[in-house]
């Protein structure tokens, strides 16, 4: 029997934002007929516009591993479940089903410096790292970084009500696009480097604080020349009040609300916002 040139590349999570991204860069290098798309539903309109572009779809459900069925695949990209709290016994059961079936490499989606990530969402990351280690299958760890989207999905409803609300302070964020982190995948999938025990820590070029989206919804991008500076673009919540402000005004009422619905009581004083008007 011959073997093909190009191993057999199995994508879990093909039709959510990352994987249908991921398929995308590996289209560009690779036939087709050697991605495989592992979905949910494989019913769903993104599932159906994979087939149509030659790729295979699969159905792949981590929480039921009589799906799991990677005999045929050379490499697995492990899209981290988005389950909180289930993830880790989800992940073992893909993890679990690509080292019986004798995958060559399972790559994983993890989170950017999870050994050490004081992130609450950084356990279930460790532990699936640790899982991975233990199995005896060849494995990559891509840490990923913040999506630069989850800020700019937010920018219509900051527009809308002259505040970007975050918990950040001065912190900075090193964000990037998911076409970015997609593309860094696709390129450890297809690459003839050894890739088993590297972890790639990724995540954007340059960093920001959380003013710069602020400034970045009210200004033209050509406008910016100074670095930001948080005394004029951050304010304590609730603010001074000023003389033309009342406390009913729409917009502290509006804040207000946002503040009670929160579930982060503890932190609250460390909470900020952010003009954008």
């Amino acid at each position: 029997m011959t073997t093909h040139p190009i191993p057999r590349l199995f994508v879990t999570g093909a039709t959510g934002e990352l994987g249908q991204l991921v398929i995308d860069a590996l289209l560009r290098t690779v036939p087709a007929d050697r991605i495989v798309a592992g979905v949910r539903n494989p019913d769903a309109p993104a599932a159906a516009a994979l087939g149509a572009r030659g790729v295979e779809v699969r159905t792949t459900d981590y929480t039921k591993p009589e799906t799991l069925t990677f005999e045929d695949i050379g490499k697995l990209l492990l899209i981290s479940s988005n389950a909180i709290g289930a993830r880790v016994a989800q992940h073992r059961n893909v993890i679990d089903a690509a080292a019986r079936a004798g995958v060559g490499l399972i790559a994983y989606t993890s989170v950017l410096h999870a050994a050490t990530s004081p992130l609450g969402l950084a356990e279930e990351h460790r532990q699936t790292e640790a899982t991975l280690a233990a199995a005896g299958v060849p494995f990559v760890v891509l840490r990923n970084g913040w999506y630069t989207e989850n800020y700019t999905a937010a920018v219509p409803a900051a527009l809308a009500h002259g505040a970007l609300l975050g918990s950040a302070g001065a912190g900075r964020i090193s964000s990037a696009a998911r076409a970015d982190y997609a593309a860094a995948a696709a390129a450890v999938l297809t690459s003839d480097i050894d890739q088993n025990g590297k972890i790639y820590e990724l995540a954007g070029d340059a960093s920001a604080a959380r003013c710069r989206p602020a400034r970045a919804a009210r200004r033209p991008a050509r406008r910016f020349r100074r670095p930001c500076r948080r005394r004029r673009a951050v304010r304590r919540w609730p603010p001074a009040q000023p003389a033309d402000r009342s406390p009913d005004d729409p917009v502290r009422r509006h804040h207000r609300r946002r503040l009670e619905g929160l579930t982060m009581a503890p932190h609250l004083a460390e909470l900020r916002v952010f003009r954008t008007g």
